[in-house]
């Protein structure tokens, strides 16, 4: 899309992407509780928020290296090992389904209805402060070295 001149920044083509995939997919998070008991809804919100989600390969998914050609891999590395936290939900979520196990249904709804409201929310924040503009984090760290370098050598 940068390529053929569609857009001409990748802030705003990584905004685009990424927010298909962040409300996309929280739009079907919220399809789930009002697909009850019917199996064939509840399959189509599940496989259309993948869908979705695989905008974030165009979103916020390529921003490290977009952001520092010399810091990408350690960037990326750190934007997922926080995404990564997801990890400790069930965790989480097992003690607060156990509290009444004849809501199930609805405790799960509620649940539901959070992590779409979360998701939106994190879709807005980087809609509205999101940026894919290089920053040269070499040079400012490179040219610090040197003038600490300089006043030692003084």
């Amino acid at each position: 899309m940068i390529r053929k001149q569609y857009f001409k920044s990748k802030t705003t083509v990584r905004k685009i992407h990424q927010s298909f995939a962040v409300f996309g997919t929280s739009a079907m998070f919220l399809l789930i509780p009002l697909a009850d008991c019917n199996k064939m809804l509840f399959l189509f919100a599940i496989i259309a928020s993948k869908f979705t989600y695989g905008f974030s390969t165009g979103g916020e998914n390529p921003i490290a290296t977009d952001l520092s050609n010399d810091f990408g891999p350690m960037l990326f590395a750190l934007g997922n090992m926080f995404c990564t936290t997801a990890g400790f939900a069930p965790q989480v979520m097992g003690p607060i389904l156990d509290i009444d196990p004849g809501r199930l249904k609805h405790t799960w709804w509620y649940i539901l209805y959070f992590v779409a409201a979360f998701n939106a929310l994190g879709g807005l924040v980087f809609a509205l402060f999101g940026s894919a503009e290089p920053i040269d984090l070499a040079h400012n760290l490179v040219g610090k070295e040197a003038s600490e370098e300089e006043k030692d050598s003084q």
